[in-house]
């Protein structure tokens, strides 16, 4: 008795496992079967997004300087000048010239030099939707003396 005990409960293990397994496949397959018929959809759309006709986008980027005012200026780009010893919001509009259509997003690129950048609590730049223009928006520590040129992308549309 205790052999066929034993026989029997090999058989019924042997069973479950092979159900665990059976499910485990199948449910497997179900999420691959679900991801390739994702992935048709996604690769459907797409393809509908570039045949679609968008106005172009372009890329440009601009030279530009911030420093405080009592450092002196220089004539070789576009330069902000920050009231020294203030730490206030100090915004700057200005517009990219002749590009046309609008700005869809802008953001500070590059920096010179590296460790200007840490005398800001806020330095960002925020495109006015729809137009060519945009606004630097600065908030320097206070008692900063800054002098930073940075590069501004722009992708205008």
């Amino acid at each position: 008795m205790n052999r066929l005990t034993k026989i029997s409960f090999l058989t019924v293990l042997a069973c479950v496992i092979t159900l665990l397994l059976g499910l485990a496949v199948f449910f497997g397959y179900s999420l691959y079967r679900d991801a390739t018929y994702r992935l048709t959809i996604l690769e459907n759309r797409l393809n509908e997004l570039k045949s679609a006709p968008f106005p172009p986008i372009h890329v440009r980027e601009g030279a530009l300087r911030i420093s405080t005012t009592d450092r002196p200026t220089t004539a070789n780009a576009i330069e902000y000048r920050l009231t020294f010893g203030t730490n206030s919001e100090q915004n700057f509009k200005d517009f990219i010239g002749k590009e046309p259509g609008h700005i869809v997003n802008a953001w500070v690129s590059e920096w010179n030099p590296r460790s200007e950048m840490a005398k800001f609590e806020e330095f960002k730049v925020v495109p006015d939707w729809g137009t060519a223009n945009y606004t630097i928006v600065a908030k320097p520590y206070p008692n900063e003396s800054i002098a930073m040129d940075f590069h501004v992308t722009f992708i205008c549309q």
